[in-house]
């Protein structure tokens, strides 16, 4: 399995620079860095050619730009903006040679695919429309996380999506509530049910409890099994502690499995 860290984890790491997060997970043997947007949002083009430039020298991919795009809000008032912000990061995907680009269906936290309203679908299957073409246009694509409390937080809601939306959407594989929204058994039943469209998948060092931590063990085993080809990145949200660290132990949990 190839691994990657998400570079969130550096979040509140006070001057926190991309050559020295290159320099940690080169040190702890990742394959790749899933860049947070915030973190290149601003860079010119030359600096773009010189992240590039580095990452290529230490052999790391970027699997994935992370800006947050799909975040469609309740009183669908931000469509432009969310366009706006797809417009402004597939050049830069392109320009770190990142084929996803991560996106939430609609906002996070405060929708679900078992609840939302037909208009508020309607909103957001809009938008995925544009902002796949959008994506396409650079040769990239979205990937939209299986995030809980979220239009794609059930198989049935995720498969909506990539049917009605635009069929070139995939899945960055996030277990959460998944399972418990599907009526499934298991994550490694919902990988099997959403497994043709999955191609990044989160992982986390320290899952908040035993049954994640299992599930995750799991899901680990079946990626394994089935040769996959994604990378599998370690995410690590709140930014607390040490990043460092965290990339040393999230790079033993993954060794575990291979």
């Amino acid at each position: 399995m190839k691994t990657s860290f998400c570079s969130i984890a550096y979040r509140n790491l006070a001057g926190a620079g991309i050559p020295g997060m290159i320099g940690d997970l080169k040190a702890a043997g990742y394959d790749g860095l899933e860049l947070w947007w915030p973190h290149v949002e601003s860079k010119s083009d030359a600096e773009l050619r010189e992240i590039k430039s580095a990452l290529d020298e230490a052999k790391l991919a970027v699997p994935m730009l992370s800006p947050y795009l799909g975040n469609f809000n309740l009183p669908m008032t931000n469509h432009d903006e969310m366009i706006a912000r797809t417009r402004a990061s597939a050049p830069v995907a392109e320009k770190l040679g990142a084929p996803l680009l991560r996106a939430f269906a609609g906002w996070t936290c405060e929708c679900s695919s078992l609840t939302a309203s037909e208009e508020y679908w309607q909103y957001n299957l809009k938008g995925f429309r544009e902002m796949a073409t959008i994506a396409a246009n650079h040769g990239r694509t979205l990937a939209i996380e299986t995030h809980s409390m979220t239009l794609a937080d059930s198989v049935a809601g995720m498969k909506r999506l990539i049917d009605e939306a635009d069929g070139r959407l995939r899945v960055n594989f996030q277990l959460d509530t998944l399972a418990e929204n599907s009526k499934l058994p298991s994550g490694v039943a919902v990988y099997e049910a959403l497994k043709p469209w999955i191609v990044h998948m989160h992982a986390h060092v320290l899952p908040t409890d035993a049954k994640e931590h299992g599930e995750q063990q799991q899901l680990l085993t079946a990626l394994k099994r089935d040769g996959f080809a994604g990378y599998i990145s370690i995410e690590h949200c709140s930014g607390k502690g040490d990043p460092k660290e965290v990339a040393v132990s999230g790079i033993a949990m993954m060794r575990s499995f291979k």
